[in-house]
């Protein structure tokens, strides 16, 4: 019976991280269209270059955390079968 509370407990968490997920996706969005207005709209070189090193990076690691949290997932799930 603990197996199938444990697995149970994994479900929803894993259900959460993925809620949490979608709403951190929506805020990036705003963040980015708003650097996409700034690029088209100003003059080249008015943000500096490290501003731009970290909305790059930003991305980046956020692409990175959400990589891992599947790769974790699919080997939970491999371990459950």
């Amino acid at each position: 019976m603990k197996d199938i509370d444990s697995l149970g407990m994994v479900m929803e968490t894993l259900e959460d991280i993925r809620v949490i997920q979608a709403e951190i996706d929506m805020k990036f969005t705003p963040v980015n269209e708003m650097y996409n207005l700034l690029e088209n709209f100003l003059p080249n070189g008015l943000t500096d270059k490290e501003e731009l090193d970290a909305r790059t990076m930003l991305n980046n690691n956020w692409d990175s955390v959400i990589k891992f949290a599947e790769s974790k997932q699919k080997e939970l799930q491999q371990k459950q079968t």
